[in-house]
């Protein structure tokens, strides 16, 4: 996991990366259109997302209740803390019918826990493979209500923010598509980062989340242009820890990672689908500074 730190610089970037650049997309779906979405589209939105949102009653002690997105016909996605140590749920549709769980798995880290349905057939939430940019509207939607909001922040391919409470919803994009899934303090867990942690726990392995210390931001051209950044792609770092692995192996703001291992970057998404890819404890780190290409030998952290 990349760490967050918003800084000036990073809201900086953050703003150009949201001139510049593509919206995610699924295999069945375009990119997300330009220009601001109209009420009756996104009303349509929430009418059809509404069938895969579910309401999770978890039977610990005390008993608690979230909320939960279907990610397969006979599995569901909540946050952690709502399933806590409950080995069964209960599920209620949006119909009010409701079905019995049973909790697969759960990562403390990520915030996120899977349940197996007794019920086949549910229908699954189309789930964007990109990760949202700053500035873009966003749903936060539940089995009980809907909020519109943005995206304020995207320092990390680990997650996102927003500019509305989002604990417990699903977050999506204006055309229907999962884009994360709020957890705490208008925080969300990134789509790419459900589907990785969701496998791993249906296949009883346990996720991994690599940590170099670092806030990253997607290097569009927007960003390139305006501030003369020579690498063509890459994620640049625009803040990083004094104590972290990577300070210490000699990165520093304003270089641009270029190769995670042997995986060359060109979005910030690859950055962590690289270092989840990992299976050392470091991991060679090629960065652009200036003119020329850096290689690093940077230790690998596990959060």
């Amino acid at each position: 996991m990349v760490r967050c730190r918003y800084a000036t610089v990073l809201l900086t970037l953050a703003v150009l990366a949201g001139c510049s650049g593509s919206g995610g997309s699924v295999s069945t779906a375009a990119s997300t259109g330009a220009g601001a979405p109209d009420p009756s589209d996104l009303a349509d939105v929430v009418e059809n997302v509404a069938p895969s949102l579910v309401t999770v009653t978890a039977h610990g002690s005390p008993t608690s209740h979230g909320s939960g997105v279907v990610y397969r016909d006979d599995v569901v996605v909540t946050n952690e803390h709502v399933v806590g140590t409950a080995k069964t749920v209960t599920l209620t549709l949006a119909d009010g019918a409701t079905v019995a769980g049973s909790v697969v798995g759960t990562d403390a880290v990520a915030d996120l826990a899977v349940i197996k349905a007794a019920r086949t057939n549910l229908p699954a939430v189309p789930i964007r493979t990109e990760l949202a940019r700053a500035g873009e509207s966003t749903l936060a939607i539940t089995g009980t209500g809907v909020a519109r909001g943005l995206v304020s922040a995207v320092g990390s391919p680990e997650e996102i923010r927003t500019d509305i409470p989002a604990e417990g919803s699903g977050l999506f994009d204006t055309q229907g598509r999962l884009i994360g899934l709020g957890t705490r303090d208008n925080a969300a867990v990134p789509s790419a980062v459900i589907a990785y942690t969701a496998d791993r726990l249906l296949a009883g392995r346990p996720p991994r989340h690599p940590d170099l210390g670092v806030s990253l931001a997607e290097l569009t051209s927007a960003i390139r242009n305006a501030l003369g950044v020579d690498a063509e792609k890459g994620a640049i770092v625009v803040a990083a820890g004094r104590a972290s692995p990577a300070t210490k192996a000699g990165i520093r703001p304003g270089d641009v990672v270029t190769r995670v291992g042997t995986t060359p970057i060109a979005t910030l998404d690859d950055v962590g689908t690289a270092l989840r890819g990992l299976t050392t404890a470091d991991t060679d780190l090629v960065v652009q500074r200036g003119g020329n290409a850096i290689l690093l030998r940077v230790p690998v952290q596990q959060m």
